[in-house]
């Protein structure tokens, strides 16, 4: 998939709105759903959005490593995240909300999202032979959600990839 620079952007400013209501994302942005596992509430963070039982664990270790302004106050939750509920945790939230200003965990996040969710997503759409830059943000934004295209939307419709000799925009429509 070869997208411009404008267009990689677009998709990434869009998908920063749909998650936080901003072109550039909310880097301390916490939301609380009910969409861990077996229907638990989790913690959601950043500016496009992981998860307390995704790869939360994963970001937040990255920052601890990065030495950034709160990473020593942070190392002692990396080990939490994903085992002990900290949907409810102040002081983990209130950091992560602070953390989120700080410019070293802007960088991590921006690299975090491209490297774990933005290049699979586009791998992806390639390796199908998907080569639009509507697909690209459709496909980048499943991946977001879902951290892939998961198999059971796939099946519920019958359009086929381009790669396996359907069009993209009926594959994109029906998977929308």
């Amino acid at each position: 998939m070869n997208l411009t620079t404008q267009q990689k952007r677009i998709c990434e400013q869009v998908v920063n709105v749909f998650e936080t209501g901003s072109i550039h994302g909310d880097y301390g942005a916490i939301a609380r759903f009910a969409d861990g596992p077996h229907g638990i509430r989790q913690v959601t963070y950043g500016r496009s959005q992981t998860t307390e039982y995704g790869k939360l664990h994963d970001l937040v270790e990255k920052y601890a490593e990065s030495g950034g302004s709160l990473s020593d106050e942070l190392k002692p939750f990396v080990d939490k995240i994903g085992h002990t509920p900290l949907v409810d945790d102040d002081k983990f939230l209130d950091l992560l909300r602070q953390a989120g200003k700080d410019p070293v965990m802007q960088r991590v996040q921006d690299e975090f999202f491209d490297e774990g969710y933005f290049q699979p997503a586009m791998r992806w759409a390639s390796d199908n032979g998907f080569s639009q830059a509507l697909s690209a943000l459709v496909n980048y934004d499943s991946f977001i959600h879902s951290g892939s295209i998961p198999g059971f939307l796939r099946k519920l419709f019958p359009a086929k990839t381009p790669a396996n000799g359907g069009k993209e925009q009926d594959w994109i429509a029906q998977y929308v």
